[in-house]
């Protein structure tokens, strides 16, 4: 390793280091800087784009939470204007069905 070319050490040290993030033992080893090249460009689209998944379903969850927490903000102020309003209870029920199925859309 000492006596190889520098971008041959270069390689070797930086596919180390995607091995070492990854967590993961290689079975097949590189015999060459192509080869070495090759796996650590295949190593960083691999991060890209389990990064990009991870983020997109976290924004997408996130997404989720604020919606409910939209729809239960909406519906609590319903009631408590129902309550505030003295409305019938068998109208207020009726009228909290209807907005539920609504928000529901």
């Amino acid at each position: 390793f000492r006596h190889g070319a520098p971008m041959y050490q270069y390689f070797v040290s930086l596919h180390w280091a995607a091995g070492q993030i990854t967590l993961g033992a290689i079975d097949i080893m590189p015999t060459n800087s192509c080869e070495r090249a090759f796996f650590v460009v295949s190593m960083f689209c691999g991060f890209f784009f389990g990064s990009t998944l991870v983020s997109m379903l976290s924004a997408a969850m996130m997404d989720y939470r604020m919606m409910q927490k939209d729809k239960t903000m909406k519906l609590r102020q319903l009631r408590r204007y129902l309550q505030e309003n003295e409305v019938n209870s068998g109208i207020a029920v009726r009228v909290q069905k209807q907005v539920e199925q609504r928000l529901s859309l």
